[in-house]
């Protein structure tokens, strides 16, 4: 139950574009690997996301546990960034997180297909920081 509580939450916290709630999931050491910035430490990674101006919508479509690590889960969702000029992102998402046993993220490996979405997020002038 505790996977499925840490990835509704953290989707609730991008979708809500809100910093403080999707740090509040993470350990302080936490790090964020990802294909627009390489590994970086969670809070630099969200405050550049955060700083972008658009609205997320984020749809939940599954959620996968590790056989092989009591603390490993991994979402795939939906993510659909609209900026201010009504234009629209949507990637499939797979977010792989790794738990310590506190329950907090120290791991979040974010995967999807980067061809088209480099190009979109150059245009809408996403993740430039």
């Amino acid at each position: 139950m505790i996977y499925e509580n840490v990835a509704k939450k953290y989707l609730e916290a991008i979708q809500e574009h809100d910093y403080n709630k999707v740090m509040s999931l993470f350990d302080e050491k936490g790090l964020v690997n990802s294909p627009m910035t390489g590994e970086v430490k969670a809070e630099d990674f969200f405050k550049a996301y955060f700083d972008d101006e658009y609205n997320a919508i984020v749809s939940l479509k599954e959620i996968f546990i590790s056989k092989f690590s009591s603390y490993s889960l991994a979402i795939n969702f939906e993510y659909k960034a609209i900026s201010d000029a009504k234009e629209t992102i949507s990637i499939d998402c797979v977010d792989i997180i790794k738990l310590n046993k506190e329950g907090k993220i120290i791991y979040l490996n974010v995967i999807f297909d980067t061809h088209e979405t480099r190009i979109l997020f150059k245009k809408l002038k996403l993740f430039e920081g």
